[in-house]
C-alpha cells in the first residue's frame, strides 16, 4: 500500500515558499523522505515496532495524520491516539510525509540508588523523518521500547523555532482498565482514588503519574520524562478512557532546538516488575563524568525536628540540643529547617550561627539546610552567592522549597539549581515539587524529592499499599515514614506499619521526623540504625496487593529485609517462604510485629532461626505490618 498525497497537499506544499512566522527552519535535519514507506507485517497505513523481547508493540499509523497504538502481551492496552504539536494555524502532525526509520538496538548497563545498584537499559530506537507539508518543515519522531515500557518524542531541527500553542497528543486507555489517580497535579499530595475507566468524570485533571490495572495482561503507569525547555503536563480526561496532555499551568511557549519530553507508558505483567522498572531514568539524558563519579554525592538517612513542638523545632537552640542526641543511631545528616534565617537579622549573620551548628554537630553527621525558591535562589546572581557561602561553611545539601509549578521556566530552574549546586558540590533535593522526571540521573547530586502523600499529611494505611505501586515506582519520594511517638502523624497506622515504611519506601535522602530520644532504648534501636536506604536488590512478594497490602524483601550486600504493611483490612495470618535466601544457610530472622494486646499498636522483637525453605507466618493487624531482616548465622 502506498502512501499518496492528495491533489490538494500538493497545490497548497507548491503555493508555500517559506515557513510560518513562528518558525525558522532554514537549518533541518538532512534525511530523505521515502514515499512509499515500506509496511511492516501487513500494518495498514502504518508501522508496527516491537520491544527486544516482542511483549511490547506499537504502531505509528500516518495516513490520515501521526497516531500510534501500543499492544502488551498481544492485547491493545493504548488504542490508536491523535499525536502531535500546534503552532498558529498549523498542526505539525497533520499533512505529512513519513519516511523510513532508523532502527538501532541499545543495550547499556549503569548505576543507580534506590531499589537497585545498577540497571540495564536494553531497547530498541525507530527515528522516523517526517515532512510536514504546509510549512515545510522536517524533524524526527522517535519511538523507544523497553521489555517493560514504550515511549515517543518529537525532535525539531536545530536552529527552529516555534511558539507552541498546545500538544494535540492523546492516550486512548483501553476502556476495560481501572484507574488509579490523584488530583493534586501541583505536589502529588492528594490521597490516591480508583475507579473504572468507565466511571471517570469528563473534564477531570489528574496528575501525569497515574497507574491502570489492565484487564488479564498487568499493569500501565503513564507519565513523562526529560523535560529540557518545555512545560510540565496533566492528563485531562475527556471521556471514555480519551486522555489528553494538558499544560495545567501554562499558555503559550516559545522553543528552539525543541525536543519535547517522552510520552512514556511503563507495561508490567506483574508488581514486581512494576516496580523495578526505570523507563523514565532510561530516557532521561546520562549524567557527566563528574557527576557520574562524583564522591561527594552520598546517600542517607536525615533527621529533622520539623514536627516536634513547631513553636521551638527551628530555634538554634533547639537544633544545637536535637544535634547532640544523634550519636549511635545511624545518622548520616542533620536537616536545619526554615527558620534559620529568623536566627539574625541579615543573612550573612544567619549563616555564621549555621556554622556554629556545624562546629558542634556529632563528628559522623553532616549538615543540610533548607531555603524556600521565593526567597532568592531563582534568581542567578543571588544563587550563586548562597551556595558558595554555604560550601564555604561546610553545608552538604540544600533542600529547596515551595516551587509547586511545572511551567517552562521552573522546569528550567530545577535543572540550573542542580547544576550551579553542582558546581560547589552540593547535594539537593526538592520539597513541594512536580512529579519525577528523571533528573536523579542526569543529576546525581539530586537524592530524592517529595512529590508524595507522605506524613506532612499524616499516616493513611490504604494510601500506604498504593504508592509503592505508583510514585514509588518511578523514583525514590521523600515521605518522612517514620515518627511513631507523634499520633497526628501515625494515625491508626501501628509501630510494625511504620517500620515496614522504611523497607517499602525508598529514598536515597530518608527523612526521619522522630525526636532522636525516642528511638534510644527502643526494642528496635539497632535495627533502625543499621537499616540501609539505597538497595542491591527489590522483590515484591506475590501476596502484595493495591491497596490492601505491600510486602517487599530487599538485599542490602548479604543482608536480606522484609517489610510488610497492610491497609485497612481485618486482622489476617500473612504467610511466606524467604526463596530469595541462600542455598543451605541458616539465618537469624530478626522481626517486629504488631503487639497481641487488642488495642495496642506497639511493636513486639521476637527472633528465630530460618533456611529458605521455612514457612513463616504473621499474624498481622488492621493498618499494621511487621518488618524484619535475616542474619547470616555465621555473621
Amino acid at each position: 500500500m502506498y502512501f499518496k498525497p492528495t491533489k490538494e497537499m500538493i497545490e497548497k506544499a507548491a503555493l508555500i515558499k517559506s515557513v510560518t512566522a513562528n518558525i525558522n527552519a532554514k537549518k533541518t535535519h538532512k534525511f530523505k523522505i521515502d514515499v512509499p514507506l515500506d509496511f511492516n507485517k501487513g500494518i495498514a497505513d502504518g508501522y508496527e515496532m516491537s520491544s527486544p523481547d516482542g511483549q511490547i508493540k506499537a504502531r505509528l499509523y500516518f495516513k490520515n495524520g501521526l497516531r500510534y497504538e501500543v499492544i502488551f502481551g498481544g492485547r491493545t492496552v493504548i488504542e490508536p491516539s491523535e499525536m502531535g504539536i500546534e503552532i498558529k494555524n498549523h498542526k505539525l502532525g497533520q499533512n505529512v510525509f513519513v519516511g523510513q526509520p532508523e532502527i538501532h538496538e541499545h543495550d547499556a548497563e549503569y548505576t543507580v540508588r534506590g531499589k537497585h545498584n545498577k540497571t540495564r537499559d536494553l531497547h530498541r530506537a525507530y527515528r522516523f523523518p517526517v515532512h510536514h507539508f504546509p510549512t515545510g518543515l522536517k524533524y524526527i519522531v522517535e519511538f523507544r521500547l523497553w521489555n517493560d515500557g514504550a515511549g515517543f518524542r518529537f525532535e525539531f531541527p536545530k536552529g527552529s523555532r516555534m511558539l507552541i500553542f498546545w500538544e494535540n497528543t492523546e492516550i486512548n486507555v483501553v476502556r476495560d482498565s481501572v484507574c488509579l489517580y490523584q488530583t493534586d497535579v501541583k505536589k502529588l499530595q492528594s490521597k490516591t482514588l480508583r475507579a473504572e475507566i468507565k466511571d471517570l468524570p469528563e473534564d477531570l485533571r489528574i496528575a501525569y503519574l497515574t497507574t491502570f490495572e489492565l484487564s488479564g495482561v498487568g499493569y500501565m503507569i503513564l507519565t513523562e520524562s526529560n523535560l529540557i525547555n518545555y512545560p510540565g503536563a496533566a492528563l485531562m480526561h475527556e471521556s471514555s478512557g480519551k486522555f489528553k496532555i494538558d499544560f495545567w499551568d501554562s499558555g503559550k511557549f516559545f522553543v528552539k532546538d525543541c525536543a519535547t519530553p517522552w510520552r512514556i507508558a511503563i507495561l508490567a505483567h506483574d508488581l514486581n516488575t512494576l516496580v523495578n522498572n526505570e523507563v523514565v531514568k532510561h530516557a532521561a539524558d546520562p549524567p557527566s563524568p563528574e557527576l557520574e563519579n562524583a564522591d561527594w554525592i552520598k546517600p542517607g538517612k536525615a533527621a529533622w525536628s520539623y514536627f516536634h513542638d513547631k513553636a521551638t523545632s527551628r530555634s538554634y537552640e533547639t537544633i544545637l540540643e536535637f544535634n547532640k542526641q544523634l550519636d549511635d543511631l545511624g545518622y548520616d545528616f542533620s536537616l536545619i529547617d526554615s527558620g534559620w534565617r529568623k536566627w539574625s537579622l541579615t543573612e550573612s549573620t544567619a549563616i555564621r550561627k549555621v556554622k556554629n551548628v556545624i562546629k558542634q554537630k556529632p563528628e559522623s553527621v553532616d549538615i543540610w539546610v533548607w531555603k524556600s525558591i521565593e526567597m532568592g535562589p531563582f534568581i542567578p546572581l543571588y544563587r550563586q552567592w548562597l551556595l558558595k557561602k554555604l560550601q564555604s561553611i561546610g553545608v552538604v545539601g540544600v533542600k529547596l522549597d515551595h516551587i509547586e509549578t511545572e511551567t517552562q521556566w521552573t522546569i528550567n530552574v530545577y535543572r540550573r539549581f542542580l547544576e550551579d549546586a553542582a558546581k560547589h558540590k552540593l547535594m539537593v533535593i526538592y520539597h513541594n515539587p512536580n512529579k519525577p522526571t528523571g533528573l536523579t540521573r542526569t543529576y546525581p547530586n539530586m537524592l530524592s524529592r517529595e512529590a508524595v502523600r507522605g506524613l506532612q499529611c499524616a499516616a493513611d494505611a490504604d494510601d500506604n499499599t498504593i504508592i509503592p505501586f505508583t510514585r514509588f515506582a518511578i523514583d525514590g519520594a521523600d515521605y518522612t515514614p517514620f515518627c511513631p511517638s507523634l499520633p497526628d502523624r501515625c494515625t491508626n497506622t501501628t509501630v510494625s506499619h511504620a517500620l515496614a515504611n522504611l523497607i517499602v519506601f525508598t529514598s536515597p535522602f530518608m527523612t526521619i521526623a522522630e525526636h532522636p530520644k525516642n528511638l534510644k532504648g527502643t526494642v528496635y534501636q539497632d535495627f533502625f540504625k543499621t537499616i540501609p536506604v539505597c538497595w542491591d536488590e527489590t522483590i515484591v512478594l506475590p501476596q502484595s496487593e493495591l491497596g490492601r497490602l505491600a510486602a517487599f524483601a530487599r538485599r542490602h550486600e548479604d543482608l536480606w529485609y522484609i517489610g510488610v504493611q497492610a491497609g485497612n483490612i481485618e486482622d489476617f495470618e500473612f504467610s511466606f517462604t524467604p526463596h530469595f535466601l541462600d542455598d543451605g544457610k541458616e539465618y537469624k530472622l530478626e522481626m517486629f510485629t504488631d503487639s497481641e494486646e487488642k488495642d495496642s499498636k506497639d511493636t513486639v522483637r521476637c527472633e528465630r532461626i530460618v533456611t529458605k525453605d521455612d514457612t513463616i507466618k504473621v499474624n498481622i493487624k488492621t493498618a499494621g505490618g511487621f518488618a524484619g531482616r535475616f542474619i547470616p548465622i555465621n555473621q
